[in-house]
């Protein structure tokens, strides 16, 4: 793997030994620049590691934000079935890493500590999403 998954504050908690196995599972890929990456409806089946370049997500042709080298997007499609919730597309060039939800799923039966040590930093991202939410809110004038 020629990226170093640390750099992902989803996998920092990994160990190397976890890091390795999980990169074993993903899949790399390029997107040329505006290139879709997913539409709205789509099936959410994947988590999206962003190595180089970015992702800008959008809602029926206004942009709802941008993630870039280092973030990550789609973690909780790999527990919950459903479907993407906006269109994603590459600011320039993008390089990304996927771990399908069939891969997931093997890892949970493969090697279980590595999926459980996933699930926990999936389950602290959503946390800390969560945190800034409610304390945006307690801020907010409304």
């Amino acid at each position: 793997m020629s990226v170093d998954l640390g750099k992902f504050e989803l996998l920092e908690e990994l160990s190397e030994e976890q890091r390795e196995a999980l990169g074993d599972a993903l899949s790399e890929s390029t997107l040329e620049p505006d290139q879709a990456l997913f539409h709205c409806r789509d099936e959410a089946s994947e988590l999206h590691l962003i190595c180089e370049g970015g992702v800008r997500l959008e809602l029926n042709g206004r942009e709802l934000g941008e993630l870039h080298a280092g973030e990550s997007l789609g973690a909780a499609s790999l527990a919950i079935v459903g479907n993407r919730q906006c269109d994603a597309y590459a600011i320039g060039k993008t390089q990304l890493f996927t771990l399908t939800r069939t891969a997931y799923l093997r890892l949970c039966s493969d090697t279980p500590s590595v999926a459980l040590a996933l699930q926990e930093g999936v389950l602290r991202a959503f946390a800390g999403f969560l945190r800034c939410t409610v304390s945006d809110r307690r801020d907010s004038p409304l």
